[in-house]
């Protein structure tokens, strides 16, 4: 086996590489040194990422107030992903799809299915999400 296998607790961590990082936290200006200098790519982790640097400064870590936010984008990216397939699906030429036997309009149709779910549901979560962010947000605040 290649790589590394180590415990957390009751956690095992199995790596491909040969390297191991720990981050370990111990006060809550460190936590938002680290979430400040994490540089993320996926503009998702971006946003929760700004957002929870906002919740520690405001010092607002319940979690009836958190919990709404993460599930609203948590939805709202999968709405997000779920677009994106249907985008690239509708792209690629039907020969593709008869060449691997698959049946494009049966995955387009589940697609914009689970759009649709998650359009309606993010409509359920955008009211509270929102006005929990709005409190949250300076007036400076990217989006």
């Amino acid at each position: 086996m290649r790589g590394k296998q180590g415990r957390i607790e009751d956690l095992v961590i199995r790596t491909r590489s040969y390297y191991e990082y720990k981050v370990i936290i111990e006060r809550r200006d460190a936590v938002k040194r680290l979430l400040a200098d994490l540089q993320l790519l996926q503009p998702f982790r971006e946003i929760k990422r700004i957002l929870a640097l906002r919740f520690i400064e405001k010092d607002m870590l319940d979690r009836d107030l958190v919990v709404p936010v993460w599930n609203y984008l948590r939805v709202l990216e999968k709405y997000s992903t779920a677009r994106s397939q249907i985008r690239a699906c509708e792209l690629i030429p039907d020969e593709e799809f008869d060449k691997k036997h698959l049946d494009k309009q049966r995955m387009l149709k589940q697609l914009r299915r689970e759009l649709y779910e998650y359009a309606d549901i993010v409509r359920e979560l955008k009211p509270t999400a929102t006005r929990i962010i709005s409190d949250v947000r300076p007036s400076h605040f990217p989006f």
